[in-house]
């Protein structure tokens, strides 16, 4: 952040938040605040918060949506206090003094993500990374959770379906919520598929919490095999 920015916040004047669209993975779909969540800060801080949304057509929530949270749609969130997204940004994206947050895949040194190290460190940007955001114990607080082992655990079964050539199971977007996905599940999963398959999830991860077979609504396919 930039030291007229830092300034600004220590005196409690306005903060402008910005939300980045994807440049990295153009088709990213997640997002770091629902319109929602925008909606939930504007009114619990009012005129003391802009909030910016980087126009996107990938996005699971439109512009729309942002716009009708009372959110701004922008082309570029300039001059925010704060930019968020979800994975690393494209390096000739990057604005420099800017503060982000998001996953940059750069705390295990990973080899891929140099450049974009490189370039934060030459910008003067300071970036939070989520996957170090962590609580007194230790526990990281964002991060992959249930919602992550269901899509996971749903691309694994599709992919296995489509290259055994069992089943042709739905996108999960495609269902309009989890009871409908649950259904889905129940008519186009017969119990003949799982007979003799055997599927591992890691044990404590809390992603693999949404993988189990009984919250997956899979199962009545696997009592009955």
């Amino acid at each position: 952040m930039s030291s007229t920015n830092t300034e600004a916040n220590n005196s409690g004047a306005p903060v402008t938040i910005g939300i980045i669209r994807e440049t990295l993975i153009p088709d990213e779909t997640r997002v770091p605040l629902t319109p929602a969540n925008c909606e939930e800060i504007l009114s619990l801080y009012g005129s003391r918060v802009t909030i910016l949304v980087e126009s996107c057509p990938f996005r699971c929530y439109s512009d729309k949506e942002y716009l009708a949270a009372g959110a701004k749609i922008v082309e570029k969130a300039v001059g925010a206090d704060f930019l968020l997204g979800v994975k690393p940004p494209a390096v000739d994206t990057l604005q420099p003094g800017a503060t982000y947050a998001l996953f940059s895949h750069t705390i295990k040194k990973q080899p891929h993500n140099r450049d974009l190290l490189r370039a934060v460190l030459d910008k003067g940007i300071r970036l939070m990374d989520w996957e170090c955001m962590r609580d007194a114990l230790g526990i990281r607080l964002v991060g992959f959770g249930r919602w992550a082992g269901i899509v996971g655990a749903h691309n694994t079964m599709m992919a296995w379906g489509r290259r055994s050539g069992c089943c042709q199971l739905f996108r999960l977007r495609e269902a309009q919520d989890w009871e409908a996905a649950k259904k889905r599940y129940a008519d186009e999963i017969k119990p003949e598929m799982m007979r003799e398959k055997s599927f591992n999830f890691a044990r404590n991860a809390r992603s693999s919490r949404g993988c189990h077979w009984r919250r997956s609504g899979w199962q009545r396919s696997l009592r009955t095999a």
